[in-house]
This record gives structure tokens, C-alpha cells and sequence, in this order.
């Protein structure tokens, strides 16, 4: 369904340490994991596309927005994946100390359903 399909997008986006959009059309998929991985912030790359293809229209509206920095070889990307790296570690909060976190709304963790529980 479409719900579960940007449930993965969001999920893939938060997992991913940046999103290459090859071709998106307007009203994609593509494009709903390019603004998760922006919300995210994960860097968000384009690589153009011919202006007569309707596959295109949204990667160029990233790019001439920019949602989205163009890239157009690997090298590019791993450039930008390290520029962001870098930008990144350097506002890391300090204040961060790793250990467990409550449950949402004070919920045991045993009253939570789990992940591959089917809904009805």
C-alpha cells in the first residue's frame, strides 16, 4: 500500500548516510524519501535529467530548489557523503550519553507490538 511506502522511505532514508536521486517524476516516491532524508538530515544529491522527460521533472526541481546538490559522477557523491561527514561531527551534542531510553507514552516495552505484528 501507499502508506507502507513511505513508511520504508522513511525507514530507508533514516538508515542511508545520503539519498542520489537518479529520476523522480513530480509526485514519486523518490521524492517523498528525498524529504525524509532532508528532515533527516542526510544530504540529499540529483543527478539531471533530460528536461523533455517527465522521470526528470522532479530530481531537476530539487536541484533548481536546492533541495538537492547536482552531482553527476561517484566521486562527486562521495565528496559530498564526506563533506557532510565532516560538517556533522563537528556539531555532535556533547551533552549525548548512550543508554536506554524510556518507552513512548510511559508504554512497557512488553505492550508494544511488535514490528511484523500484521495489521488487521
Amino acid at each position: 500500500t501507499r502508506a507502507r511506502f513511505l513508511a520504508r522511505n522513511r525507514i530507508v532514508a533514516g538508515l542511508t548516510e545520503g539519498t542520489v536521486v537518479v529520476e523522480g517524476a513530480i509526485r514519486s516516491g523518490t521524492l517523498s524519501m528525498a524529504r525524509w532524508a532532508e528532515a533527516l538530515h542526510r544530504p540529499v544529491m540529483g543527478v539531471p535529467g533530460p528536461v523533455t522527460s517527465a522521470a526528470s521533472v522532479g530530481v531537476n526541481q530539487l536541484i533548481r530548489l536546492g533541495q538537492a546538490s547536482m552531482v553527476t559522477t561517484a566521486q562527486e557523491v562521495i565528496t559530498d557523503l564526506t563533506t557532510h561527514a565532516s560538517a556533522a561531527r563537528g556539531q555532535l551534542d556533547e551533552s549525548f550519553v548512550p543508554g536506554p531510553v524510556r518507552s513512548p507514552r510511559g508504554q512497557a516495552p512488553s505492550s508494544i507490538a511488535p514490528a511484523s505484528a500484521p495489521r488487521r
